[in-house]
Formats: structure tokens, C-alpha cells, sequence
């Protein structure tokens, strides 16, 4: 009977991947991938989810306009502001194309500057190359600018995952071989991405879609689902998912692979 495994994986390229979670990964000696935005370590990432949590933390009204329509939003108490946060995550995430703009539309008003999260919160390349000589890490590509795939035409959406890889080979001086799907959802990959990924070399890619992992993904790897962990989570919750309970019960106890 074969052993289970878990496969642990970092997204982006946050300080805290080597601040916070480094230290952890060398004592306990765990191997990790982390998927790397390239312009997390440039400093170019206008990281506008950072700037809607300091501009909900700080206002009990936002209204702003953007292509023609206006925007408003109560923010007096938490329900409010996660609901204002959420909505304003789905309109930022499918305005790739407008992204510039609808940045200046908001944060400009409330005088919010993108710029300050990039240099506090990102890796720095000098840490990124620090991971890539350690036989613990595999660092994979995450795009250039962490847009929504689905959005891009044909040529942009290659470009952003092959120049992605590109800049971390040139810089690392390694394949590159992996790679994650910015955001990764059913609605920001599909199989257009997955093929690109096939035609671009990388051996594995991974979605957010959460499911298990069985043996008949070996024909899908260019597509794998993943779990997320996160503070939401209380000791109970992540025994269920690591086990595979959630998942087997939300897929009614049938294999389900993502093609």
C-alpha cells in the first residue's frame, strides 16, 4: 500500500514565505514549492487587495466611479465591509484589461499609495535566489502580473506565463518547470491555459479548484487541484481536509479529475 503524501505550496512571492514560514520549512525539513509572480520581487505589483483592506479599515462609505458607473458601498460595521471587500475582489479580478484604471478610479481618491504594499510585502530577489539554492524549495512560475488568465487574449495570456518563466530561469539559472494559475478558479483557468502550459514546457501546474488527488491525475497534471489553508481553518477542519473527508463528501464519494 503506498504512503499518503502532501504536497506543500506557496503562491505569489510574499517576505512572509521567508520570514514566517522558512524557518518552519527548514526545521521540520519540508519540501515546498513556491510559485512566483515576477513582479512581486520587481516591486511592480500594484497589490490592489492590500489597498481595499486599508481603505474598508479606514472609511464607512466608498464610492467612486468607473466606466461610466457609479460605485457605493456602506462600510459601517464588519458584515459591510467583508461583503463590500468580496464584491470589489470579483470587480478587480475580472477587469484585466482595465486594471490601471480602475486602480486610479478608487485608491487615487482616497489617496491610498499601491506602491508602499509592494516594497513591505513582497519577496525580494535576493530571497528568492536564497530558496532556489535550497534542495527543500522548487520554485515555480506564477505569471508576470498575476491577472486573470481568462481575460487576456491568446498571445497575452502565453506571454504572461512563458516570460514569467523566462525572467525566473535567467535570474535563477534553472528550468523553471512548474507553474500555478493566478487566482486558478473555474472561472480564471480552463483548458485553453492548460494547454498553453503543455505547450510551454512546465511538467505540473496547479488550479485552486479543491478536490483530491488520485492516481489517475497522472494524466492530469497540468491541472491539479489543491487545498487551501487558511486562518479560517480550526485543527478539526484541516484533519477533515488533509484525510480527504471534505472533498470525497462535496464529490458525493466519486473519483473527480479536472480535464
Amino acid at each position: 500500500m503506498k504512503k499518503k503524501f502532501i504536497v506543500v505550496t506557496f503562491d505569489d512571492g510574499y517576505i512572509d514565505n521567508f520570514t514566517l514560514a522558512y524557518p518552519i520549512i527548514k526545521k521540520y525539513k519540508i519540501p515546498t514549492t513556491i510559485y512566483i509572480t515576477t513582479c512581486f520581487p520587481d516591486r511592480r505589483i500594484k497589490m490592489w487587495w492590500y489597498g481595499l483592506m486599508q481603505l474598508l479599515c479606514e472609511n464607512n462609505y466608498i464610492d467612486f466611479f468607473f466606466k461610466g458607473k457609479e460605485y457605493c458601498y456602506h462600510t459601517n460595521n464588519e458584515k459591510e465591509k467583508k461583503e463590500t471587500f468580496w464584491d470589489l475582489n470579483v470587480l478587480f479580478i475580472n477587469e484585466t484589461e482595465n486594471l490601471g484604471i480602475l486602480n486610479k478610479c478608487l485608491f487615487e481618491k482616497y489617496n491610498i499609495d499601491l506602491e508602499i504594499f509592494a516594497e513591505n510585502e513582497t519577496l525580494s530577489w535576493d530571497m528568492v535566489k536564497q530558496f532556489s539554492k535550497d534542495e527543500l524549495i522548487t520554485i515555480g512560475a506564477h505569471t508576470v502580473n498575476h491577472l486573470n488568465l481568462k481575460k487576456l487574449s491568446d498571445e497575452k495570456c502565453k506571454e504572461e506565463m512563458q516570460n514569467s518563466k523566462l525572467r525566473l530561469e535567467n535570474i535563477l539559472c534553472k528550468p523553471v518547470e512548474h507553474f500555478a494559475y493566478p487566482f486558478g478558479g473555474f472561472e480564471e483557468a480552463g483548458k485553453r491555459e492548460f494547454t498553453f502550459a503543455r505547450e510551454l514546457g512546465f511538467k505540473t501546474a496547479t488550479t485552486t479548484r479543491t478536490a483530491n488527488i488520485f492516481y489517475e491525475h497522472q494524466n492530469n497534471l497540468l491541472s491539479l487541484p489543491r487545498i487551501n489553508i487558511n486562518h479560517h481553518m480550526n485543527i478539526n477542519d484541516l484533519k477533515y481536509h488533509l484525510d480527504g473527508y471534505y472533498h470525497a463528501r462535496n464529490c458525493k464519494y466519486k473519483k473527480i479529475v479536472i480535464d
